[in-house]
């Protein structure tokens, strides 16, 4: 049976004002543990061994690398097609596959999915 652990407690999140970024967050776990099956139904009477708690913090550079990494793979694929995607601010017929306002929009879109994705 699968069993989901549900622990009600806090989150700590560390801000460096001088870095203005967060450094750090942890779980400060309470005492009320809930447990229920797959479908949501409470379980009861089942003693399950504890497990540390792993807090992940987002990186939003990591996610806009990744960003970047997917649209030059889609450059790559519409270039062996000899595809342009048209852009108001293309100049030269040398000009990207995607380019300009149309590539950065696209860029921070795929950002937000992948932010989101990694628990953003």
């Amino acid at each position: 049976m699968i069993i989901n652990k549900i622990t009600t407690g806090f989150v700590v999140q560390v801000f460096d004002t001088d870095r203005n970024k967060f450094i750090k967050q942890y779980f400060i776990a309470g005492d009320q543990v809930d447990m229920e099956d797959w479908y949501g139904n409470k379980v009861e009477d089942i003693k399950l061994p504890d497990l540390q708690f792993n807090m992940v913090q987002r990186n939003p550079d990591k996610s806009r690398k990744l960003a970047v990494s997917i649209l030059e793979q889609f450059e790559d694929l519409l270039d062996k097609h000899k595809i342009k995607i048209p852009d108001r601010d293309r100049g030269s017929k040398n000009d990207a596959c995607i380019y300009g306002k149309t590539y950065y929009d696209l860029e921070d879109r795929i950002t937000e999915i992948l932010n989101v994705v990694e628990g953003g």
